[in-house]
This record gives structure tokens, C-alpha cells and sequence, in this order.
């Protein structure tokens, strides 16, 4: 079992007048993503053109995006994130280019699509913020369970999975709702498939989502009343 993901187009850069009331419609649901995948790009080295995509179709190969950018001239490093038990693109991926001439004209073609999804290309950024220091301390016999709180109100269950999707192979998701108005209260379960994404998901302990700071904590309970379990067969 694993969470299906869907994520809208993000940028109205480049789109025609008839998509963009569309397109905008589905920016304002990407600001966690856009946020949480800038924090977590790696470092860029001094005279390195690297370019940041997101919003990429999850069939997206290598090829794909070196045919996208035809006559830019040789791409010299792509780095394309997958899923590990589907092996689909997670949707964003780095790409370095020779020069800063290349990559400016790269980034003059955000909102241009691949396949049906419209693509946001930016700067890579590298962290611009401070690491948080995680004092790591060893998970309780059997857990496979971490407990967020402190998430945005709106937030819906696929922006979470997309949060936490670099950390591994996500089983399972659980909202928390007020049994009377059904409101989201906030918090929620992620169920991982191994230990190493386990401890991979506590370094988000104290990371921002949206404009709140989460708290991440090991959790050993199973689903409980009135909470939504989002978990869809693999093979469908």
C-alpha cells in the first residue's frame, strides 16, 4: 500500500489567457509544497546553473526533460527524485546547465508544459534557512508510526504526503477531525514501511509548513475514532 499523490500546475508564467483563471485557481493549494521542496534542495556550489522544477508528470524521464529543454545545449547534471516502490517521478526535479546564459533562458520557459502539467522552473536556492538540530533518539520496538501537529488548518492529506514523501515509503496517512463539525484539528499519523524512513521523517521535527511550525514525535498507536485513514492499493 502507498499514498497516491496528485499535485495541480503551479505558475501561470508562459500559459495562455484561457488556462491561466484555471491554473491560478490551483496555485494557492502548492504553497506548502513549493516551500517545504526550496528548504530541502540541496546546496548549490559556487559556479554551479542549476535550475528547480516542480510540478513535473510522474511518468517525467531524463530524457523528458532534456528533450523540454532542445536547444539550450548539453544539460550537464539531472537529478530526478522517484518514488521507490512505484519508481515514478515524485514530481520535481535539478538541473545544472554550462552557464548562466543557459540558465536564464531556462528560466524564462516556467509555465511551459510537460505532457499536461504546466512546470514552474526557479533558481535553485539551496537552504535558506537554518538547519534545524534533531536530537535523534531511537524509535520504541515495532514503531512504524510518527505524530505531527502544529499542521495548517487547510492542509489537505495529499500536501502532507508531499511533505513528507522524501523521507520514504509512506503506508498510510490519518487526520484527525472534530467528530461533531469535522474539522481538521491540526494533527495527524504517518505510517511508514521501514525504520530508515521512519527516522528520516523525525528530521522534520521543527520544520515550517505553510506559516506554522510542526512537531514530529514517534507514535505507537494504530487508527483510532475519528480519524481518516488515506491508504489506496498499489495496484490501482
Amino acid at each position: 500500500f502507498f499514498l497516491m499523490i496528485r499535485r495541480p500546475p503551479r505558475s501561470t508564467q508562459g500559459v495562455s489567457s484561457a488556462a491561466s483563471d484555471v491554473y491560478k485557481r490551483q496555485v494557492s493549494t502548492q504553497s506548502t509544497w513549493d516551500q517545504l521542496m526550496v528548504e530541502n534542495s540541496a546546496q548549490i556550489a559556487p559556479g554551479v546553473f542549476s535550475a528547480f522544477l516542480s510540478g513535473l508528470p510522474y511518468d517525467t524521464t531524463e530524457d523528458t526533460i532534456k528533450e523540454f529543454f532542445g536547444e539550450l545545449g548539453p544539460i550537464l547534471k539531472i537529478t530526478l527524485p522517484r518514488y521507490q516502490d512505484s519508481g515514478r517521478a515524485i514530481g520535481y526535479a535539478h538541473v545544472e546547465f554550462e552557464s548562466e546564459e543557459k540558465l536564464g533562458e531556462a528560466l524564462k520557459m516556467t509555465g511551459k508544459k510537460i505532457g499536461q502539467r504546466y512546470v514552474i522552473i526557479q533558481r535553485s536556492k539551496g537552504k535558506n534557512i537554518i538547519k534545524q538540530v534533531v536530537q535523534w533518539k531511537k524509535p520504541p520496538e515495532g514503531c512504524q508510526t510518527i505524530f505531527v501537529k502544529g499542521l495548517p488548518y487547510e492542509i489537505t492529506e495529499e500536501q502532507v504526503g508531499d511533505a513528507f514523501s522524501g523521507c520514504g515509503s509512506i503506508t498510510g496517512i490519518r487526520f484527525a477531525y472534530n467528530s461533531a463539525a469535522k474539522h481538521f484539528k491540526g494533527f495527524c499519523y504517518i505510517d511508514f514501511a521501514d525504520p530508515l524512513s521512519l527516522k528520516k521523517a523525525m528530521e522534520m521535527n521543527g520544520k515550517k509548513i505553510g506559516e506554522r511550525i510542526i512537531t514530529v514525535d514517534y507514535d505507537l498507536g494504530g487508527p483510532k475514532k475519528g480519524y481518516h485513514a488515506n491508504i489506496q492499493n498499489a495496484s490501482k
